[in-house]
C-alpha cells in the first residue's frame, strides 16, 4: 500500500491495525490474481518504452532551439521542456499499481540516463552541423545542456517527494 494512501486513511480515522490488515488482504488478492501483477508489469515496461521513445523525440525536437537560441534563452527553453516532459513521465510511472519500489528506482535511473545520453548526442551532432556548415552560431556545450535537461526532467519527481515529506 502506498504511503500516501496510508496517510489518507489515518486522517479519515482508520487505525493502524485496520490499515495493515487491509494492506495484507490486498497483497494476498494480488498473489491470487496473476493477471493484476502481470498486466501492471506490462504497463510498466510499455511506459518505459514510451518514455525512452518520448525522450528521443524531445531530443530531436530541440534541434531548432539549439540552432537558433543563444545560451541563456536556450537553457531556459531546455529546462522548460525537461520539466514538462518530466511531469508527463512521472505521472505515467507513479500511478501504476502493484509495482515494487525497485521498479520505480529502475525507472528513476534508466529514463534520466537515456535522456542524458540522447540530449548529449543530439547537441554534439548539432555542433558538428554548425562546424561543417560554417554557420555563424556559437557551439553549444553538450554536457551543460544535457545536465540542465535531466535536472529539469527530475524536478517533478523531486517535487513530488518533497511535497509528500511536507505533508507528513
Amino acid at each position: 500500500m502506498k504511503p500516501e494512501l496510508k496517510q489518507q486513511l489515518l486522517k479519515k480515522g482508520w487505525r493502524s491495525e485496520e490499515i495493515e490488515k487491509t494492506a495484507k488482504i490486498l497483497k494476498d488478492a494480488e498473489k491470487d490474481s496473476p493477471f493484476l501483477s502481470s498486466s501492471s508489469q506490462l504497463v510498466y515496461w510499455m511506459a518505459l518504452v514510451v518514455a525512452v521513445i518520448g525522450n528521443f523525440v524531445v531530443s530531436v525536437l530541440i534541434i531548432p532551439f539549439l540552432l537558433s537560441l543563444k545560451t541563456f534563452a536556450l537553457y531556459i527553453v531546455i529546462a522548460l521542456i525537461g520539466i514538462c516532459f518530466g511531469f508527463l513521465v512521472n505521472l505515467l510511472i507513479k500511478d501504476i499499481d502493484y509495482l515494487d519500489p525497485k521498479h520505480h528506482i529502475i525507472a528513476g535511473i534508466f529514463i534520466p540516463a537515456v535522456a542524458l545520453i540522447n540530449i548529449f548526442i543530439v547537441t554534439a551532432i548539432v555542433n558538428y552541423f554548425i562546424t561543417a556548415t560554417k554557420l555563424n552560431e556559437p557551439l553549444k556545450n553538450p554536457l551543460a545542456i544535457a545536465f540542465i535537461y535531466v535536472i529539469a526532467f527530475l524536478f517533478s519527481y523531486l517535487y513530488e517527494k518533497i511535497a509528500f515529506l511536507l505533508k507528513k
